[in-house]
């Protein structure tokens, strides 16, 4: 039904690229603190950062230079950790919701559902989808693919699955890669964050 497509499009909760970043943010937690520490302002005990320099540090620390960090704040920062009008971050308070923990509920994956899975093949492919997109798909040689192009990589890598491991979705698991809405995937970025979800499962 259309209802369920919407909560899907809202859910941003459980998309798995998400989920790595913060299982990424909570991995670095004190690396983060030290950085931002060097880079606060403080305000009556609370400690700020502007929000490009939060997307900056973001993107040093976790080594994920192509992610639009800024894009992402909604999405990462929880309100009560923002000033949107200031446009600065209290990161103390942002990195208190990020707790270490390498445990998994066994109840996230089933929630994730095919893109989960979808999300496996991608990483134990990896090698392969990046020479794939490198040298067929990239033609204009910018270093990102777009949604037509990727759904190209998709059907080139189905080919060479068995049924139950091949992509069922390529246009879901694009939206769920390009998660700063850009219309188009980074392939560093995306063989990065691909890289992080091995070393995550």
């Amino acid at each position: 039904s259309s209802s369920n497509n919407n909560n899907n499009n809202n859910n941003n909760n459980t998309n798995p690229l998400l989920e790595t970043l913060r299982t990424s943010i909570a991995a670095n937690k004190q690396k983060l603190e030290q950085t931002f520490y060097q880079n606060t302002s403080f305000d009556n005990d609370e400690y700020l950062i502007e929000y490009s320099k939060w997307g900056e540090i973001m993107g040093n620390v976790l080594e994920l230079h192509g992610v639009q960090w800024t894009a992402l704040i909604p999405l990462l920062v929880p309100e009560d950790c923002r000033f949107q009008e200031k446009q600065i971050i209290a990161w103390r308070k942002f990195l208190n919701n990020y707790v270490s923990s390498t445990t998994v509920d066994d109840d996230d994956h089933h929630q994730q559902g095919s893109c989960f899975l979808d999300m496996e093949t991608l990483c134990a492919n990896r090698q392969m989808l990046t020479t794939v997109f490198k040298f067929f798909l990239d033609k204009d040689g910018n270093g990102s693919i777009d949604l037509h192009e990727f759904k190209r990589g998709m059907e080139m890598l189905n080919k060479r699955l068995p049924e139950d491991r091949r992509v069922q979705d390529p246009e879901a698991m694009f939206n769920q890669i390009d998660i700063d809405g850009s219309g188009s995937i980074d392939l560093n970025e995306f063989v990065k964050v691909l890289k992080l979800q091995q070393q995550q499962q």
